[in-house]
């Protein structure tokens, strides 16, 4: 808690000597992730009153290293779906972390076909000539913290050939 007779302008945050942001208004705060190397570091707070006058206020922090993995799972479309070769899949995730997600990637088959920045939604064209008699998938969501930490969850869908009319 700070105060001033004059006033707070602005108060600057630092961890371990590098700039995180700015706060203008009261209770100022700032939130980030500590992305630092596991021990102590020291975060400062220099506060600017409206006459220009500065004060460094420090404290000593201890980071530890996040060892906990994401949570990633689907919500659609359920598991044995079927599909028919020249769809569109429609799917729809969650993910979260107890510090920050990096991404959550849908691989098919070994192949990345889609990026994501947190939980959401996206869809998979099925090519044609896909399924040539018909194949299961297993659709793969790879999830990953800013630690380095993965998870994931697998999917598996019917994609049946297209057939000719009759």
């Amino acid at each position: 808690d700070i105060s001033d007779d004059y006033g707070i302008k602005q108060v600057d945050f630092y961890l371990a000597g590098n700039y995180l942001g700015r706060d203008y208004a009261s209770p100022f705060q700032f939130t980030f992730v500590a992305d630092h190397e596991p021990g102590d570091v020291i975060l400062s707070a220099v506060v600017t009153d409206k006459g220009g006058n500065q004060v460094n206020v420090q404290r000593t922090i201890t980071v530890v290293k996040d060892e906990e993995a994401p949570v990633v799972s689907w919500s659609s479309p359920v598991n044995g779906s079927a599909f028919i070769e020249g769809q569109t899949v429609n799917y729809v995730f969650s993910a979260s972390d107890n510090t920050a997600l990096r991404k959550v990637e849908l691989i098919i088959n070994g192949e990345l076909i889609n990026t994501h920045a947190g939980s959401g939604s996206g869809s998979w064209s099925i090519p044609d000539d896909y399924a040539a008699g018909g194949k299961t998938e297993t659709l793969t969501l790879l999830a990953e913290d800013i630690a380095g930490n993965t998870a994931s969850a697998d999917l598996i869908v019917q994609i049946d050939e297209d057939q000719a009319p009759e």
